[in-house]
């Protein structure tokens, strides 16, 4: 499977830290292996990549990369903060052999909260080249502030990315957690920009695909005065606040 056309657009302005989320387990993995075969594709095209023929494409379909590794679990009941976590961000911090340093955890609602607080820092500032990605049935089972360090894709039953999210459902399911406390969930100035940061991709994403155009670009103005009125001094609270009303 070929990822869908206007995925190297994304590919040109990679970030650190995905959620990947689906409900399909096998076509949110399928996507998974070849986001992951993009990334590390040696085709000097950006267009070409995934080309399946490279020495990168071929250790990753066999399972030898040694760029490319999963958290174990340790658990039948899900993740443990030290016997897991500790590893995968001790792993992280080791050089590539190729493009990207990747790492990814399955099934990611099955992180308690230690593990996910304790995931913070590294999705936030990870090594240099490294891109982590989190896969998850439902992104409203990660805690906010996991949510707000990572870009979200959304894929289909079929494994294609979606391109059928509205923009209120956009809105919707960042602020789902914010409406009545926001200061609870996004305790810091860089909590607070690390979700503007999140929620302007989203837009821009939609974007690309041309949905409700003049609507995306006036959310993109809002998060990016939202962005400013905290870095001059107003709380974080009142400023997310104030645009959620407005993007309503």
């Amino acid at each position: 499977m070929k990822l869908q056309a206007g995925w190297g657009l994304m590919d040109r302005r990679i970030t650190h830290s995905y959620i990947i989320e689906g409900q399909d387990r096998e076509a949110r993995n399928a996507f998974i292996f070849d986001f992951i075969r993009e990334l590390e594709c040696r085709a000097e095209n950006p267009d070409e990549r995934s080309c399946g023929v490279c020495s990168a494409c071929r250790e990753i379909a066999a399972g030898t990369s040694l760029d490319v590794f999963h958290m174990e679990k340790s658990n039948k009941s899900g993740y443990s903060a030290q016997k897991d976590i500790d590893p995968f961000i001790e792993r992280l911090s080791m050089r590539s052999y190729g493009r990207y340093m990747i790492g990814i955890i399955d099934d990611a609602e099955e992180l308690n909260e230690t593990s996910q607080n304790k995931l913070l820092k590294t999705l936030e500032e990870p090594e240099e080249n490294t891109v982590i990605i989190i896969g998850t049935g439902n992104r409203d089972n990660l805690l906010s502030t996991v949510c707000s360090r990572c870009r979200v894709i959304k894929v289909a039953d079929d494994g294609q990315r979606s391109s059928e999210i509205s923009l209120d459902e956009i809105r919707d399911r960042f602020f789902y957690r914010f409406r009545s406390n926001v200061d609870k969930k996004l305790k810091t100035q860089s909590d607070a920009i690390a979700f503007l940061g999140a929620l302007e991709d989203e837009y821009r994403d939609a974007m690309v695909t041309g949905r409700d155009l003049d609507r995306s670009i006036r959310a993109i103005e809002l998060i990016e005065n939202t962005r400013m009125d905290i870095i001059k001094g107003m709380s974080q609270s009142a400023a997310l606040k104030k645009l959620h009303l407005m993007l309503s």
